[in-house]
């Protein structure tokens, strides 16, 4: 097994790394190998540098890079990830940096964090496909998205677990999943600064999910 797992922020997929590391597969990283990293995944050029040379040493790798980095790694890999729905992928990563990375700022808002990281913020699941604004490149996106070995979506979690398991034999378990709506707290005037930013990702998330559900 050679899969690379393309975890693309706020989708679930620690969730879905959780569950990988219940099963006998060698995975990387581990909960431990994180810790020794300040919880953070290795950054591109070491992941190239070190998997160049050893790209069958773990059964499954988890990164946060995007298709056209994994496969200057190797084309070998059987890249899997999930889409998430844009708008609430992006109200969870500015929740995520609201308590995380501004934590100790009580007097900022969850606004204001959206002005700071708008161009990070844009398109990014987009981007993760190879997606650049500058070049407008949708239809490489949209290739690459089909190139996918396995699509989940983050808001049908366990039937993407199901997916996985069926297609390479193994057993991840059933998640208990927390379904309250992220969005129900956020102003109307911040739904809808958003949605400008996430044209391209709502174009993309709507392929990926009918390419889901047709293969129901």
């Amino acid at each position: 097994m050679n899969i690379f797992y393309m975890h693309i922020p706020k989708t679930g997929g620690t969730s879905i790394r959780n569950a990988f590391l219940t099963t006998k597969l060698n995975v990387y990283p581990t909960n431990k190998n994180l810790k020794r990293q300040n919880g953070r995944y290795v950054p591109y050029k070491k992941t190239f540098n070190y998997l160049q040379n050893n790209t069958n040493k773990y059964d499954v790798y988890f990164n946060h890079i995007t298709y056209p980095q994994i496969q200057s790694i190797s084309s070998e890999y059987q890249i899997i990830t999930l889409f998430r729905n844009p708008l609430r992928r992006t109200i969870s990563h500015l929740k995520h940096l609201l308590s995380n990375q501004y934590s100790e700022n009580k007097e900022i808002t969850i606004e204001q964090i959206f002005k700071l990281h708008k161009n990070n913020l844009e398109n990014l699941q987009s981007k993760y496909l190879g997606y650049n604004p500058q070049f407008n490149n949708i239809n490489d996106a949209i290739q690459n998205l089909k190139s996918i070995s396995s699509i989940g979506i983050t808001e049908y979690m366990n039937e993407s677990l199901e997916r996985l398991n069926n297609s390479y034999g193994i057993e991840l378990p059933k998640l208990h999943l927390n379904k309250s709506k992220v969005e129900n707290d956020i102003s109307n005037e911040l739904k809808a600064a958003i949605n400008k930013i996430i044209n391209v990702d709502i174009v993309i998330y709507d392929i990926a999910l009918e390419s889901f559900e047709k293969t129901k």
